[in-house]
């Protein structure tokens, strides 16, 4: 089953598609291109049979891909729920470190009050730092102890020097 979004360069670029060429390529109904064309994409003329240009067709799903994309901005996590960058409510997250340099920024939506998480490297949760209050939480060990408790004490002091 194909997915819901074609991949943005599937056509030949000196090709040229019919509607039903189209559909077959990104196996979809030809309504669905016909679609396509009341949302922008451009026919090679006017004339009949419809045909698209292989580039234009490459060109059109690369646009749509891109206007689908919603990057966080520094101290926003993407909320899967509401479909958008959020900051965490009262600008509070817990971070939970995984490995030396990486670890997991987990906030509450504001909207939809849902836990958020993400993970960060150190120099977006540097950036998370400077826009929230953090608080770090000990690495747990297999049976959900704390391993080293200061362990995420003495790693948040690292990061605010």
């Amino acid at each position: 089953m194909p997915g819901r979004r074609p991949k943005p360069v599937k056509a030949k670029i000196y090709r040229s598609y019919t509607i039903d060429d189209a559909a077959a390529l990104y196996e979809c109904h030809r309504n669905t291109v016909a679609n396509w064309v009341s949302e922008g994409l451009l026919p090679i003329d006017d004339h009949y049979p419809i045909m698209f240009h292989g580039t234009t067709l490459n060109a059109f799903h690369r646009h749509r891909l891109a206007s689908s994309k919603r990057p966080c901005g520094p101290g926003e996590i993407y909320c899967v729920v509401c479909r958008s960058p959020q900051r965490p409510a009262g600008g509070m997250v817990d971070y939970e470190e995984r490995s030396g340099s990486v670890g997991t920024v987990v906030g509450i939506c504001p909207a939809c009050g849902r836990l958020l998480h993400q993970a960060v490297g150190t120099a977006r949760l540097r950036a998370f730092m400077e826009r929230c209050s953090v608080s770090v939480r000990p690495v747990a060990n297999a049976l959900g102890e704390p391993a080293h408790p200061a362990n995420g004490v003495n790693r948040a002091a690292r990061l605010t020097k």
